[in-house]
């Protein structure tokens, strides 16, 4: 056999190995099963991801079951102080109405313009026209015409 001519080496006596000399099929196999340690760990992670957005999931429905209680409640409470407000009113309008016309209309000059228009809105119309007949002047005309727009 002839020695090797200078400059070349011998594979075997380097300890590399050329892509010619490697086994195809124990590359294959090598390729195959770093594929599939990658593929375990993407399933892991989906694993992992999937159990934070159950997770997340369950938190946030507990969360809307909470709202959802403490919106009730707000929606009970308001309901109540709404009808208290309105027996209130009510009896209001019982006093004022009972009153002499020029009595209360003394008594509409003074009160906040909202309050009032709420008490007249509420009232029998021939008794809050008779009122507002007593009430000052400008100030019957304001509420004449917030009477006239809430009751289109």
């Amino acid at each position: 056999a002839a020695a090797p001519a200078a400059g070349d080496t011998d594979a075997a006596s380097t300890g590399s190995v050329s892509i010619f000399e490697r086994d195809p099929v124990e590359s294959l196999a090598q390729a195959l099963r770093d594929k599939q340690r990658e593929l375990d760990e993407r399933e892991k992670e989906m694993n992992r991801t999937e159990q934070r957005l159950l997770t997340l999931r369950k938190e946030i429905e507990l969360n809307l079951a909470a709202i959802e209680a403490r919106l009730k409640q707000m929606e009970e409470i308001a309901g109540k102080a709404d009808k208290n407000r309105q027996t209130e009113i009510s009896k209001w309008i019982e006093i004022y109405q009972s009153m002499a016309p020029e009595q209360a209309g003394k008594v509409f000059d003074g009160l906040d313009p909202a309050f009032a228009l709420e008490l007249l809105s509420e009232m029998e119309p021939k008794k809050a026209g008779k009122i507002l007949g007593y009430v000052q002047t400008d100030k019957a005309i304001e509420l004449g015409k917030a009477l006239k727009e809430r009751r289109l």
